[in-house]
Order: C-alpha cells, then sequence, then structure tokens
C-alpha cells in the first residue's frame, strides 16, 4: 500500500513533501528490499485491471502467476498486487502483460493484497540470465542471514563484492554502498563497511575495466578510502583522469577532489584551490580551467 510507505517517508525524509507534491524517494537496493518484503517471488503478469471504488494510491492491479517464492509463504499460486497508475513521482511499480518479474512485496490485509516495497523498486523486469543472477544472489544473501548478524561487517562486505563482480547484480551494490555512505536507506543495518586487501583488489580490478564512472562509482571509492591504504585508489584515479581529462572533462573534478584530499603534495593543493576560486561568469574560465586542469595532470606523481 503506498498510503503507509508515504507516511514512512515523510517522517523519514520530511524534505520529500512540500505542498502535497511527493518527492523521488532514496534508491532501495537489493539487500534493503529483502530485509523489508515479506515475500519475493517471481512471476507473470497474468492480467492488469482498474479497480473501482478505490482510493487514487491503489487504483490498479496486476494479478500475478506466482512460479516460485524465493522469501516468505504464499498460499495461492496467484497475487494481486494494488498501486496507482496516475502517481508520477515517485515512480509507481510498472507491470507490463505477460511479462515475467521478481517482486518484493508486503500484504495489505484490506483487499487481501500486496503493494510493492519501495513502490516501483519493488518490480524488477529481468532477461532470463539477469534473473537468474538476482535469484543466486538472494539464495546466498539468505544463506548468510545468521553470519550477517553475528559477523555482519565481513559477511556483508563477502556479499556486496559478490554482487559488484558480477555485472548484472553490480549496479544493485553500488546503490547498497551509497546509501550505506551517506546514511541513507537501510544505513541503520550496516554502519561503516570494512573491506579485506582481497576484496579491494578484486573491486579495484574491475574499476579499471570500467568505461565511465559516475557517482554511485565514487560512492564506493569514499568507502574504500574509509578504509584506508588510499594510495591504490589514488594511482588508480590519476590514471583515470589523465586518459579521460580532455575527452570527459566534467569527470574532471571530482577525480582532482578525492586527489587532492588523499594527497600532501603542496603543489596539487594549490592548483586545485586555483580551479575552485574561478568564476565561471568570466569569459576565460573555460580556458583557464583546461589550462589549471592539464597544469594538475602534469602535476600527478
Amino acid at each position: 500500500m503506498i498510503r503507509p510507505f508515504i507516511g514512512l517517508c515523510a517522517a523519514l525524509f520530511p524534505t520529500f513533501l512540500v505542498a502535497g507534491i511527493i518527492y523521488p524517494i532514496p534508491p532501495c537496493p537489493l539487500r534493503v528490499l529483502l530485509e523489508t518484503s515479506d515475500i519475493v517471488a517471481v512471476g507473470q503478469v497474468a492480467q492488469l485491471e482498474w479497480v473501482e471504488d478505490s482510493d487514487s494510491y491503489e487504483d490498479s492491479r496486476a494479478i500475478l502467476k506466482v512460479s516460485e517464492v524465493l522469501q516468505g509463504q504464499l498460499q495461492k499460486s496467484e497475487i494481486a498486487i494494488y498501486y496507482s497508475r496516475n502517481l508520477i513521482c515517485p515512480a509507481p511499480p510498472y507491470f507490463e502483460l505477460g511479462a515475467t518479474v521478481l517482486v518484493f512485496v508486503n500484504p495489505i490485509e484490506e483487499y487481501a493484497g500486496y503493494y510493492t516495497q519501495a513502490l516501483a523498486y519493488g518490480v524488477k523486469t529481468l532477461e532470463e540470465e539477469v534473473l537468474k543472477a538476482y535469484k543466486q544472489q538472494i539464495v546466498s544473501y539468505q544463506a548468510q542471514r545468521g553470519q550477517l548478524q553475528r559477523e555482519r561487517q565481513e559477511a556483508l562486505a563477502n556479499w556486496l563484492t559478490a554482487c559488484l563482480t558480477n555485472p548484472h547484480t553490480r549496479y544493485e551494490a553500488l546503490l547498497d554502498i551509497s546509501a550505506i555512505g551517506s546514511k541513507n536507506w537501510g544505513a541503520e543495518l550496516t554502519g561503516n563497511l570494512v573491506f579485506s586487501a582481497e576484496q579491494r583488489t578484486t573491486i579495484l580490478s574491475w574499476l579499471r575495466e570500467e568505461e565511465e564512472l559516475f557517482y554511485l562509482h565514487f560512492d564506493m571509492l569514499d568507502q574504500l578510502a574509509n578504509n584506508g591504504y588510499t594510495a591504490d585508489l589514488a594511482q588508480l584515479l590519476a590514471h583515470r583522469l589523465r586518459t579521460t581529462y580532455q575527452t570527459s572533462p566534467w569527470m574532471a573534478a571530482p577525480l582532482m577532489q578525492r586527489l587532492v584530499s588523499w594527497s600532501e603534495e603542496p603543489q596539487l593543493i594549490s592548483l586545485y584551490e586555483q580551479i575552485e576560486q574561478l568564476s565561471n561568469e568570466e569569459a576565460s574560465y573555460e580556458a583557464k580551467r583546461a589550462e589549471l586542469v592539464q597544469a594538475f595532470v602534469e602535476a600527478l606523481p
């Protein structure tokens, strides 16, 4: 049901509700979906219906023919999932007739049905190979639940590393690490992550192969930096900056910011401060910035 979920958002993230407008919710990664959903199941969307005489939060219903239950227990082979097709932001669940979906749901007693956890995050339409990878990580997480309670940091780092090294579940792990770092969704379940030297090597090896970095990658790098030993991270970012600062100038700022924070090189610190002091209202801003960025790259050890 969306109403209690919106109430939860209002309590945890009050800035999301302004003048009746609902803003996007924080990303909800796979681990948090597993921790907060009664039922996790795979099924085919058999029917899509409008619901008459319902409130605006449950104006639609998807009938799911369940083929596999991965978490919880179901008494029937078909379940009704209620949602609103008229909701715009945050994004509502999306169901396509005939599609095979992975759902994370909780019961609605008044309708004898279910709602997806975290709205759109609670339903995933996945190709067969990707679904297989998700199921593998779900079973792995459930098998480690006892260990996760006793030795949470080590077990969680193991599981997240496994998700990161699988391209099909990598985005879920990046979301999770970002949420932990920003104390967002589900952060109270974990605390700070600690990766072993072997895990760091594994993570850095695939990072070197990534064609492009975006904000989730940087959040993960920050988590790794919290463990110390930033020399290997600095080497990776320095190489990335040298090879991309001309073709992807937007990436230079987050790379330089981290290199400076992990470095004690006075020249790098001075050049970065000069870049930060530039005004983009100046006519020569782009030329001056490009010159300073190039000088920064040339000064890298």
